[in-house]
């Protein structure tokens, strides 16, 4: 009798070991996934070697080669988890991710620009891009960015809106960085729409 009681003890704390376990796995995805404490500190350390440095006179604005991790907005550590290969290498402008004004692009050849949208937004300023099959994934707190649509360009001088209002959109360039200069960032004008 004694014997068979120390059995089922022993079945018990293999069970309770196994769901200690899950039970682990379980809170550190979630904790993960939402990026609590202290994952959005070790991002940053990680990525402390690939922050560039920021155009003269736009502080709050850089200008990258889009790769796999790289933050998509100057202010906030919100990277793709899809990572499409067909991104790669493409010229990032990270805005502030809800910046309000107009952003001007001058160029000198024909480029091509990718917006990153939510659903959330107001899409209304990109009925006149391309919806792309490019597929993306940006969590942040209030909205997702998925969706890529595309514009093609002339040279001169390119005046795009941020998007929104729930957060801005993200802008990628299909040019070499030698072809555009972030000019000068103007007040929006809500009732232009200049795309």
């Amino acid at each position: 009798m004694n014997l068979r009681h120390v059995n089922l003890t022993r079945k018990n704390w293999y069970l309770l070991v196994f769901a200690i376990f899950f039970l682990g796995v379980l809170v550190g995805t979630i904790w993960r996934h939402y990026l609590i404490y202290p994952f959005p500190q070790l991002i940053a350390w990680r990525d402390a070697t690939r922050i560039r440095p920021t155009p003269p006179g736009n502080p709050r604005f850089a200008m990258t080669r889009y790769t796999h991790g790289i933050p998509v907005f100057a202010d906030r550590l919100f990277y793709d988890t899809i990572e499409d290969p067909r991104l790669d290498n493409l010229l990032l402008i990270q805005i502030p991710r809800h910046h309000k004004d107009l952003i001007s692009i001058n160029t000198s050849q024909d480029i091509t620009i990718y917006r990153l949208i939510s659903d959330k937004n107001n899409n209304s300023i990109f009925d006149s891009w391309n919806k792309t099959n490019i597929q993306v994934n940006i969590i942040g707190p209030n909205s997702t960015h998925t969706t890529v649509v595309s514009k093609r360009f002339p040279p001169g001088i390119i005046d795009l809106e941020p998007g929104g209002p729930i957060s801005s959109s993200p802008i990628l360039i299909d040019a070499k960085e030698e072809d555009v200069d972030l000019v000068t960032i103007k007040k929006f004008p809500a009732i232009v729409n200049l795309n």
